[in-house]
């Protein structure tokens, strides 16, 4: 029996998958460890959504190395599939596994050993049914079902297609069947999850999309708490909208994806709408849905974004009603259309226009915190106290993190909390009751 640690890096996908990964090596009789403990086999499931991504995993390999020299590594993930080569002239690697080769680590486990040169298993990311069985996200109040693999879209800047592959949906029942086994489990929330998440039923060819399916799911699991991860806002329908307006376990929050302000640098992107059309769809969830939380991707410095430009996206994201921005430098990936683009920009612009992007991101949640202030809102109740203060934290239907004091009996339990104040990016409050 070996000791294991695993590491994940990037999207909700990627977490979903080292759950199923690390229940399975469980299963097995293996133990897993955590950062700093001894182990005989390291895995690293990777991302590549930027060049930060892979100097974090790149990172974790040395840490690896230096906390377990004789522990073999393996690194799996979108590094491993989309830039394998590279992955393979890191010193210290010995397996290097593909996304749909990651069903094979559990089993590689018991006789993964230190090599003179590593071993490849990287094929096709399109092959194979969606990797799955994550039932649950251990020791969480949340869990996560992956409902969706790869993406058809190939945007301009973007690797995941080449490191996913195409789009691929899991059947509704074997969703459901996921779906119940987390109710069963006593999980009071589930987040459904994707790396196109819209495309969700196309490739199905029996009428499902997406908004069908989450339809058919808060009506049947009414006592779960339903969570979507992050949509395109071309595929946010007006029947999602109408959900989202009138059920109650559908949670109030949608990160849509904007990436710029500026329909030209949004052509060269192949983003597939305009900024209009992204302005008028936030407008209508601000209105039809109460206290909902809004966000954003964001892209600063793509190739081409003139200042201009760049000030137009600005002042849009100042004055529309989001909640909150994840702002991204541009991040030249090898492979895609946007690395050939001749107008690439001075990196000291890019890392100058994110700034400013943060700054503003930091001023919007602030405000969207501070009108929360005195009201009562129901809070699910996590396993884990706030690491600086010791306080009981939860998670708000929109979207907010919310500290207080309570006892064990909360945990994972819906409450009434009333919000005192802002405290950096989270809320403090009182319990009131149960909902």
């Amino acid at each position: 029996m070996r000791r294991v640690f695993l590491a994940s890096l990037g999207c909700k996908t990627n977490q979903y998958e080292s759950a199923a990964i690390e229940q399975a090596i469980l299963a097995q009789g293996h133990t897993m460890v955590a950062r700093g403990e001894s182990a005989d086999v390291c895995v690293i499931n990777s991302c590549t959504v930027t060049g930060y991504t892979d100097y974090q995993c790149r990172q974790l390999v040395r840490r690896c190395q230096r906390a377990n020299p004789q522990a073999a590594v393996i690194v799996t993930g979108c590094y491993a599939q989309a830039y394998g080569e590279k992955v393979g002239q890191l010193p210290g690697i010995d397996y290097i596994i593909g996304n749909s080769n990651k069903a094979t680590i559990p089993q590689l486990i018991a006789t993964a050993a230190k090599r003179k040169s590593p071993q490849y298993l990287v094929t096709s990311p399109s092959s194979g049914p969606i990797f799955a069985g994550a039932s649950c996200m251990p020791g969480r109040t949340r869990a996560l079902v992956k409902i969706q693999d790869g993406c058809d879209s190939f945007c301009s800047y973007c690797i995941v297609p080449y490191a996913r592959g195409r789009s691929r949906s899991l059947p509704a029942e074997e969703v459901k069947r996921e779906v119940t086994a987390i109710e069963k489990k006593g999980f009071k929330e589930v987040v459904l999850t994707g790396i196109h998440l819209g495309s969700y039923g196309k490739d199905l060819g029996n009428g499902v999309d997406f908004s069908s399916l989450v339809g058919l799911l808060v009506k049947e699991f009414p006592d779960l708490r339903i969570r979507l991860s992050s949509l395109e806002p071309q595929e946010v329908t007006p029947e999602l909208i109408e959900l989202m307006s009138r059920q109650g376990n559908l949670c109030p929050h949608l990160h849509l994806s904007l990436q710029s302000g500026d329909n030209s640098v949004l052509r060269r992107m192949r983003r597939g709408y305009e900024v209009e059309e992204y302005i008028s769809l936030i407008r209508e969830l601000a209105d039809q849905v109460p206290d909902i939380c809004l966000g954003a991707d964001i892209i600063a410095g793509f190739p081409g974004e003139s200042e201009a430009g760049f000030n137009t996206t600005y002042q849009l994201l100042a004055e529309l009603p989001l909640s909150y921005l994840h702002v991204f430098p541009y991040s030249l990936r090898e492979g895609t259309a946007a690395a050939s683009f001749p107008d690439q920009l001075d990196p000291r612009v890019i890392k100058k226009r994110a700034g400013e992007l943060g700054r503003l991101a930091a001023t919007k949640k602030n405000g969207y915190l501070a009108r929360f202030q005195g009201k009562i809102m129901p809070v699910l109740i996590e396993g884990s106290r706030d690491k600086q203060t010791g306080r009981f934290k939860g998670l708000s239907r929109n979207y907010l993190t919310i500290l207080m004091e309570g006892d064990d009996s909360m945990v994972n339990e819906e409450v009434l909390v009333k919000v005192s104040r802002v405290e950096g990016e989270k809320l403090t409050g009182q319990l009131v009751g149960k909902t």
